[in-house]
């Protein structure tokens, strides 16, 4: 048998009035006439298919499953990729803070049953720190199902109320909807909640005062100090109490301000225009409980099939408040209700989506109150839902609005580059996160705009979110993620010489002098909690340098120009500052400055720039490779220490905003002024002691043909342009700076010093597309540095290929007499008489460059024109080779040392080292790349004659070898 209750009043304590009687109830008519004969059910047949999604949360997925809401601020683990709590409000007055659970869903209709929105049985842990400040404790918090409500819409299809409009609200109830701080926990000015409360404080009583349009967002629930205390015009609700030791606090269910027509339909007597009236509930003792002593404690919210509420809470020891696992010991308290007769409850029913919420709120009373480890399970009636909407950097929503596609199809969700939050801050799209909610656990993927399922429309970026399978999705949250480019932290800086503060902001440093550098850096009250390992790289003047590092060991010195300041992580509204000391080691007066100046200024005045850095898990790359960059972008700093550009983007173009790029800096955005020097020097020039490496002291002092040398300017990160006339003809390859072509010289290459290292490009002329012959470059060396950025074209003259000779000491080889009848019977090898040494001789200057064959090697080769032949008898002739050991090679090359050089090579590309004396034979004995006097020289034994066995005739044989020097210029 169901019964229906009939009763003018309602008595919130669970207590049935005595007037209460059964009424026989015809399940075939269905709830819609029982909710128009103004009946509500208190229980219901199940239907154990109506909920064929169930979803698993894990404790490690909360950032992923839910979305902060208000002041709620996410800390995360050391793993940087997960939430460790979220700290629901801070110590301070009129906060409301809250998590939603990022999966709507609806209670499901059939033709004869309405049933609960979802079913669930989640747990979580709930922390109240007291107040530093002494106030009075904040208020608790609260969990609850809320119905999304717009203005304007219908009720369900297939309800009572299906074709009525819902009432008009200030402000539409939505996904991202919070109450009003104060004593309502962020839900007792909404239309339509229900669920549970842990209260921290004594509840008192008033009436609901129930007015049109005057709903959720009304200025009427606006905080004030009077409304702190929990008061009944906030909640209906069934209490029990719950005693903690010694204090007292309370965990209730509750349900919020009614919807009227719902309320018409349920048995609640009006009292003049809109006045609701209940049963007042027991009142507790003004005492302050013990729950809010800074620990833990487990809570646990259940709705079931039977459309029942119960909620239980475990103290810290308890429970295992770090894991996901239940609690093993009985919960301190608990209460139970049935939810059929609550008429928020019955109104979440004639809404097609819900939110599940955990809020928590301060008032006059204050603490910092956390949440963590959510986790349980949730069973929906459908699923296939996808969410789209614009959050930070921490996964904080911008903007009370989102995207919502019911469709399970490809979907294009598009958002601007750029964006204007209600607050006027401007913001700039980072990437893309998703996160895919399956019945078997979340998957999440990060999406760089450079990939291919971005597309750039009219400054906007469209992601294509591919069909997926309903069945098995829960929910898919796409996530355009923006990081704040207006208001961003800078580092502030002060001066100090002998303890005293500069009042100008500058100190005058003598040699020898010290200065003491305080640099502050603030995170702003709204900004990422905590903003992670944040460091700054300080870019200072050499000639100042890191003194007692030892007394600060966050600050090390990188290098002679740049130190790195670690500030570890910075809670919101929290400052950290470093201080170190700068000793100038020059000789000059150096003045001083705390930030950039302008670098025009070519004298003593000096200052320094910071960058500032994070280690956010939002820097991870899609392959999880640490990008340098940070929670904020400025479109104005892009000339950054790490920065790969130092162009603006063209935001209606640019599609792969480079983290690196956007990072906050500290002193006014001048531009630096560099420096390029340009040089055209020829190899032999005539001091034997200069080099041609720029970067070195002596180097040659005159140019070629007086072209040089050449200064051009510009800004840091600018490429550089050699600024040639048209007229000037070039080697080859044509671009910023091309080597010009000079009459009567050959171009060798360049070298280029860039202010840290000094390289030579050697240059191939036989290179068919001429590499090495134009110089791609970007300004890097300011223009006051001591040693200015240059590029030198090195040449040679071509004249000077008559300056590489050959001197053989003794051009005969003598291999003696022998008789002939040991070469008829014998094959015989008969060796030299005398050693053979051959001394190159290479006028031509090396200046200890490696250059490319075609502009420095020679090859030794020695050739026969004929056979040995008799002298009396030239028709007398003897078939026989020549063969050469590897010589002893000596040298006095520029840059090598004595001995064989290293890239020499004897007899190469031959598989023999015989000389066939014989018509038009030669033997190649070395390639040698490099400059330089060289020396080759074999024993008496290392040179002999092989003749195969024949008969000859006696006589004086010989025959005629040419030693050929090939020289590569010509």
């Amino acid at each position: 048998m169901l019964y229906a209750e009939t009763s003018t009043q309602y008595n919130l304590n669970g207590v049935q009035p005595n007037n209460k009687k059964e009424i026989p109830i015809n399940v075939n008519k269905g709830v819609d006439n029982l909710l128009s004969e103004d009946r509500l059910l208190s229980s219901l047949q199940v239907r154990k298919d109506l909920y064929p999604v169930k979803i698993t949360l894990n404790s490690n997925e909360m950032k992923d499953l839910f979305t902060p809401l208000g002041n709620a601020t996410p800390e995360l683990n050391p793993d940087q990729t997960t939430w460790k709590d979220v700290r629901l409000t801070d110590d301070k007055s009129g906060q409301v803070g809250g998590l939603v659970l990022n999966i709507p869903y609806s209670s499901p209709i059939t033709s004869n049953y309405y049933q609960a929105p979802s079913v669930m049985d989640i747990s979580f842990d709930i922390k109240s720190v007291p107040s530093k400040t002494g106030k009075d404790v904040g208020n608790g918090f609260a969990i609850f199902n809320c119905p999304k409500i717009v203005n304007g819409q219908k009720y369900k299809e297939r309800t009572s109320l299906s074709q009525q409009t819902v009432p008009q609200m200030p402000e539409d109830q939505g996904m991202y909807s919070l109450g009003q701080a104060g004593g309502n926990f962020g839900a007792a000015d909404m239309i339509g909640t229900a669920g549970g409360y842990v209260a921290n404080r004594a509840v008192s009583n008033s009436k609901v005062i129930y007015q049109d349009n005057k709903l959720y967002g009304s200025s009427t629930h606006a905080w004030k100090p009077s409304a702190d205390a929990y008061t009944s015009s906030g909640f209906m609700y069934g209490e029990k109490r719950l005693e903690l030791n010694s204090g007292k606090s309370a965990i209730n269910n509750f349900m919020t301000w009614p919807d009227r027509n719902i309320s018409q339909t349920i048995g609640f007597l009006y009292y003049g225009a809109g006045t609701l009236s209940y049963q007042s509930p027991q009142p507790y003792d003004n005492e302050f409980n013990n729950i809010v002593d800074g620990k833990w404690y487990r809570v646990e919210y259940i709705f079931n099939e039977q459309n029942d509420f119960t909620m239980k809470i475990w103290s810290e020891s308890d429970a295992e408040s770090d894991q996901d696992a239940e609690p093993k010991k009985d919960p301190l308290r608990t209460v139970t209700r049935s939810m059929g007769s609550n008429m928020s409850y019955a109104a979440l029913l004639f809404y097609p989506e819900a939110y599940l919420k955990i809020t928590a709120s301060t008032g006059e009373g204050t603490s910092e109150q956390y949440v963590k480890n959510v986790h349980g399970t949730i069973n929906v009636a459908s699923a296939g839902t996808t969410i789209a909407k614009k959050v930070d950097a921490t996964g904080k929503p911008l903007e009370n609005v989102s995207q919502s596609f019911s469709n399970t199809g490809v979907q294009s969700i598009s958002n601007p580059v750029k964006f204007t939050k209600s607050d006027g801050s401007t913001w700039v799209l980072s990437h893309i996160n998703k996160q895919t909610v399956k019945t078997d656990g979340t998957t999440s993927e990060k999406t760089k705009v450079s990939e291919k399922d971005i597309t750039n429309k009219n400054s906007s970026w469209t992601y294509t979110a591919p069909a997926f399978d309903s069945s098995n999705i829960a929910v898919r949250n796409v996530n355009f993620v923006y990081r704040r480019s207006s208001s961003i932290p800078k580092p502030s800086v002060i001066l100090k010489k002998d303890g005293i503060k500069s009042d100008e902001n500058m100190v005058q440093l003598n040699p020898g002098e010290k200065v003491n550098v305080n640099v502050s850096l603030t995170n702003t009250n709204d900004g990422p909690s905590p903003w992670e390992k944040v460091y700054m790289i300080i870019h200072k003047p050499k000639q100042l340098a890191l003194f007692d590092a030892d007394s600060n060991p966050k600050v090390t010195e990188l290098d002679s120009e740049t130190l790195q300041a670690d500030c570890d992580d910075l809670l919101p509204n929290s400052t950290k500052s470093i201080s170190y000391i700068l000793k100038n080691n020059s000789d000059q007066t150096i003045n001083f400055y705390p930030s950039d100046i302008d670098t025009n200024d070519d004298g003593n005045n000096m200052g320094q720039t910071i960058y500032v850095y994070d280690k956010s898990n939002e820097n991870i790359d899609t392959t999880g490779k640490l990008e340098e960059g940070s929670y904020y972008y400025d479109e104005k700093t892009l000339d950054g220490p790490y920065a790969k550009t130092a162009e603006l983007p063209d935001f209606t173009k640019y599609l792969d905003l480079d983290a690196g790029n956007y990072v906050p800096r500290s002193g006014p955005a001048v531009a630096r002024k560099a420096k390029v020097i340009f040089h055209y020097w020829d190899i032999d020039d005539p001091k034997s002691d200069v080099v041609m490496d720029p970067s070195k002291e002596k180097v040659p002092q005159k140019e070629i043909n007086e072209f040089g040398p050449q200064a051009v300017t510009g800004n840091l990160g600018d490429s550089v342009l050699e600024n040639l006339s048209n007229e000037t003809p070039i080697v080859k390859q044509n671009g910023s700076a091309p080597a010009p072509d000079f009459k009567d010289y050959q171009y060798l290459g360049y070298y280029e010093y860039d202010g840290t290292k000094s390289e030579f490009h050697s240059y191939d002329s036989t290179s068919q597309d001429g590499a090495n012959s134009n110089v791609e470059t970007k300004y890097k060396v300011m223009s006051n540095a001591a040693l200015p950025q240059s590029i030198a074209f090195i040449y040679r003259k071509k004249s000077l290929s008559g300056s590489l000779a050959m001197i053989i000491d003794n051009p005969n080889l003598d291999f003696d007499k022998h008789f002939t009848h040991i070469v008829a019977n014998n094959d015989t090898t008969i060796y030299s008489m005398k050693n053979y040494r051959i001394s190159i001789k290479d006028a031509r200057n090396n200046r200890g460059l490696v250059l490319s064959p075609s502009a420095g090697d020679y090859q030794l080769v020695v050739s026969a024109t004929s056979s040995l032949t008799g002298q009396s008898n030239s028709k007398s002739k003897i078939s026989s080779s020549l063969f050469f050991a590897d010589p002893t090679i000596t040298s006095n090359l520029n840059g090598v040392s004595s001995g064989k050089p290293q890239q020499l090579q004897t007899f190469p590309n031959s598989s023999s080292q015989k000389l066939s004396l014989s018509n038009d034979s030669t033997l190649t004995i070395s390639d040698n790349p490099y400059f330089g006097n060289l020396d080759y020289e074999w024993d008496s034994k290392d040179i002999h004659l092989e003749i195969p066995k024949q008969n000859i005739k006696p006589d004086k044989y010989q025959t005629k070898i040419t030693w050929q020097l090939t020289n590569s210029i010509n």
